[in-house]
């Protein structure tokens, strides 16, 4: 399972690399120096997308942060804002402490709490690492941030045209 769930977040994160470097390298064309100077949500406006496409890509900024530094409960919270109808349907999965005693995990069970009430930061990551992979939570932040960047590179490959 912890295999299984490995490689779909390593998946996610690599889509995160393709969007910060794609939109760095457009960005680079135009105003070199913020593009390695300044932080990815200040590149946003330098990309010469229309307001609607800026919160698309704000989203993906944000998708990207929680992502890297493993807020999988806050990812969540972007992947719904940026897709209302992506309601991941609560797993079996619960947050329970393990003990060395197997007798002792399983009573823990009774008093276990669905992964998607608690919180990262309180609870810890590896919940939320099954929990995500089990739900489809990494495939559709790759499917933002692969949305995101083909709306950076659509803009950049239109302003690059002659007579644009």
């Amino acid at each position: 399972m912890l295999a299984h769930s490995l490689a779909k977040w390593e998946a996610a994160t690599l889509a995160c690399t393709r969007f910060e470097f794609g939109i760095r390298l457009q960005v680079g064309v135009t105003h070199p120096r913020e593009s390695v100077n300044a932080k990815l949500s200040e590149l946003i406006p330098l990309t010469g997308c229309s307001e609607s496409e800026q919160a698309t890509l704000a989203l993906c900024v944000r998708a990207r942060n929680k992502l890297l530094h493993c807020e999988l409960d806050a990812l969540l919270a972007v992947l719904t804002q940026a897709d209302a109808t992506f309601q991941p349907q609560r797993r079996s999965t619960k947050a329970i402490e393990v003990g060395r005693n197997p007798l002792d995990t399983l009573n823990q069970l009774s008093s276990a709490v669905d992964v998607q009430d608690t919180k990262t930061r309180d609870e810890g990551f590896f919940g939320w690492l099954l929990e995500a992979s089990s739900t489809g939570m990494f495939e559709q932040a790759v499917r933002l941030l692969d949305e995101g960047l083909s709306l950076a590179n659509a803009r950049h490959s239109a302003a690059q045209m002659p007579g644009a």
